[in-house]
């Protein structure tokens, strides 16, 4: 990569950074998932309109909708089985094929509930898992910002999500920064040519350290999710290793469909999945780690 567009990242990434940061800690919980639910509808948008570019329709105002219902349905279901993602799902697959039915000028009807309800999974679903993050509490319980007054800021899930959040994209950095000095063997040169088993081990241990250091900076509200000196060096690099696994992903998807990025809103950056591609295996994995090993 050349300078003039490592500085392009740099400028487009670091006030990134800082606004993300400030967002998870300082924005008032009752307009977290507004905030959810907008990027998800944006994030499933821009994979339809990567699937369009390449020719393959989908339902995309429908999909980004039923992308943000999954969000509000994880607040305000309270846990109730009629609001849960899974019902979401349910209602998003039926109102799929009822738009089918009288889209009689489409000649791959099938292929285009197909593209619609994968984009729901893939960046509706995963994206939700944010959700799962922010509303948990130590003791398992269900968060909820309905009740709160506007101003508070009580998520007890924040700094699980900054820790996910972290681990993440630092591995990115890890990645690129070490493949670039030291990378000689290649990961997977067929989806990404440019990605490196060096460079996987540069992430996953710059992952591992920044872990570290939010166990310095957070102390025991990490310890109370399980996330501890002890489990942090394994957890960090399985999470490491699921960024990876979720930027291979889109990479796979933009090849599919023979586009260099997804989007072009960030500049230097690219698209919107282009930035949170690692994060959708990375909120999964923690969930899972916390609900499994601690809960």
């Amino acid at each position: 990569m050349s300078l003039p567009a490592i500085r392009r990242r740099l400028a487009s990434g670091l006030p990134m950074a800082a606004l993300a940061i400030a967002i998870v800690l300082y924005v008032p919980d009752a307009f977290v998932p507004f905030l959810l639910a907008g990027i998800g509808a944006l994030l499933a948008a821009e994979f339809y309109g990567m699937l369009e570019a390449a020719g393959w329709r989908a339902y995309t105002v429908c999909g980004a909708a039923w992308a943000a219902l999954l969000v509000f349905a994880e607040w305000g279901g309270g846990g109730a089985a009629w609001a849960s993602g899974e019902m979401v799902i349910f209602a998003a697959t039926v109102f799929t094929f009822l738009r089918a039915f009288p889209d009689g000028k489409n000649p791959a009807p099938l292929a285009t509930v197909a593209s619609t309800l994968f984009g729901l999974l893939y960046a509706g679903m995963l994206w939700n898992f944010a959700t799962k993050l922010l509303d948990m509490t130590p003791e398992g319980a269900i968060a909820s910002p309905w009740g709160w007054r506007w101003g508070e800021v009580n998520l007890p899930g924040r700094l699980l999500f900054l820790y996910g959040l972290v681990v993440a994209k630092f591995s990115d950095v890890g990645a690129y920064t070490v493949g670039s000095l030291l990378g000689r063997h290649k990961l997977a040169p067929r989806i990404s040519p440019k990605k490196t088993w060096e460079g996987v081990a540069g992430g996953i241990a710059l992952s591992v350290a920044m872990g570290f250091l939010m166990l310095k900076l957070c102390g025991r509200r990490l310890d109370e999710f399980g996330i501890t000196w002890k489990s942090n060096a394994l957890l960090a690099a399985g999470l490491s290793v699921c960024a990876v696994v979720g930027d291979l992903t889109e990479s796979l998807f933009k090849r599919a469909v023979k586009v260099k990025d997804s989007g072009g809103l960030l500049p230097g950056l690219g698209g919107m999945l282009d930035v949170f591609d690692s994060l959708f295996f990375v909120f999964p994995a923690l969930y899972a780690y916390i609900a499994i090993f601690v809960r």
